[in-house]
């Protein structure tokens, strides 16, 4: 594989999923529903340790009535979804230069309104972005193919010449590797706390930490 292009998630990747765990409640908050720790946490870590579904999904049926009170989560929620300086990861901002030194594009391919851009602006992680795919600007959301496709397409790049670097398997290392590329899988954020054998098998590689992956892009660019 010839690499040319990385793409990264932001939520859980660049920024601490903190962030979005503490604007959802916030969000309940807003639409009356004050949640109990352990009753969030029992939702938020089925979700991690599964891989699979909307946080905001059960957190709609169980608590709000219904999928019909999704949408009114979302957007209550993403008032709240603001990252700090602080919020981001030690490792993040060292490790998009690092992929920037090694002549590799860089992309976004994430979840996220479109508020964000502020803050990636702010904080310096455009300075090395070539395309930003945030779902909020493009109009798809993870899984659907589409938001990786504006991506590639935005930078003439072919699917099997891109890794995508994301801490979810459901929406990150799945629809990425439907599409031809190589995946990271970051465990951290939403990846599971205990991973099982059958999930680490299903990315290319694994992560602990951003930082691993500078070795990596090493190792794939010299083949």
């Amino acid at each position: 594989m010839s690499l040319e292009l990385v793409t990264f998630d932001v939520g859980g990747v660049i920024y601490q999923d903190a962030v979005f765990a503490r604007a959802v409640r916030l969000g309940l908050a807003d639409l009356g529903v004050e949640i109990k720790d352990e009753d969030f946490n029992r939702i938020y870590d089925e979700v991690r340790q599964n891989q699979a579904g909307s946080i905001r999904s059960k957190l709609a049926i169980e608590f709000l009535g219904g999928l019909e009170h999704k949408q009114a989560l979302i957007e209550a929620t993403d008032k709240h979804w603001v990252f700090t300086s602080k919020d981001l990861h030690e490792d993040a901002l060292e490790t998009l230069r690092l992929t920037k030194g090694l002549g590799l594009l860089v992309a976004l391919v994430a979840n996220q309104p479109a508020s964000i851009m502020g803050p990636l602006r702010d904080h310096g992680v455009l300075d090395f972005v070539d395309f930003a795919g945030i779902s909020g600007v493009v109009g798809y959301e993870k899984p659907d193919p589409r938001i990786f496709e504006v991506a590639t397409e935005a930078l003439s790049i072919k699917p099997s010449e891109v890794l995508h670097v994301g801490n979810r398997l459901d929406t990150d290392v799945r629809p990425a590797k439907a599409m031809g590329m190589k995946t990271a899988w970051v465990l951290r954020g939403e990846a599971p706390p205990e991973p099982t054998a059958l999930q680490l098998a299903e990315p290319d590689h694994v992560l602990k930490t951003l930082a691993d992956l500078s070795p990596r892009l090493s190792e794939m660019k010299s083949r």
